[in-house]
């Protein structure tokens, strides 16, 4: 067994939990932490909160970086594993599961991304009633740009941006997600209105939004 955590690993581990425990894991995993991250996620001694952190954390990592699902796999099998042997919490099994659909989305099995991100998804919404509702809603609305990215269709795809924005309405990175959607299907003008909105809601992503403002014209 490896020694419980410690010191400045203590401090760092923890805050990832706590953050994937949010719903705020948009972020790789630091070259520097990747083998406490894996000594962590194997740690039977650490809290199960932490272990699954850890390992849902470097599953994502692989499947925003180098795409691999031989990489993602062994990450994704101890994270199911691990959610199977206890009861983390609705809003952190909810990101895991999120995260751990990065193995069959890049295996190309589409029914598998559907159903473990329609299991995030119930989740979500029961996080909604069971205590921190910020931190449900943040979890519920990274789940819909989700959703969103791994739609079969650009409808369905739409449905999920715009949900997103319903439950934060003044975050200008979900609107810029959907005002390069509307762009890339060939809504210009729709798109324009977007990035704009974005732009009026601020730093930091108001160069970005009018950068993208002008693709459109």
């Amino acid at each position: 067994m490896l020694p419980a955590p410690y010191g400045p690993r203590d401090t760092r581990l923890r805050r990832t939990a706590a953050l994937k425990a949010r719903g705020e894991d948009d972020f790789p995993v630091p070259p520097t932490m990747y083998e406490i991250y894996a000594a962590t996620a194997h740690d039977t001694g650490a809290p199960l909160t932490e272990r699954i952190s850890a390992a849902v954390n470097l599953a994502a990592h692989h499947g925003r970086h180098d795409r691999s699902p031989d990489e993602i796999a062994p990450w994704a099998a101890l994270a199911v594993r691990l959610l199977e042997s206890g009861a983390p919490g609705p809003v952190l099994a909810s990101a895991a599961w999120r995260s751990i659909s990065f193995l069959p989305y890049y295996r190309n099995d589409h029914t598998a991304v559907r159903e473990l991100l329609d299991e995030a998804e119930r989740l979500a919404l029961a996080a909604l009633g069971a205590g921190e509702h910020l931190i449900a809603v943040e979890n519920l609305r990274l789940l819909y740009q989700t959703r969103g990215r791994a739609a079969r269709d650009r409808s369905a795809a739409e449905h999920y941006y715009r949900r997103a924005i319903e439950l934060d309405p003044d975050d200008p990175q979900t609107r810029i997600t959907l005002g390069d959607h509307l762009l890339r299907t060939g809504r210009p003008d729709q798109a324009y209105e977007v990035f704009a909105v974005a732009a009026e809601l601020g730093a930091p992503y108001t160069r970005h939004a009018r950068s993208r403002m002008k693709a459109c014209r």
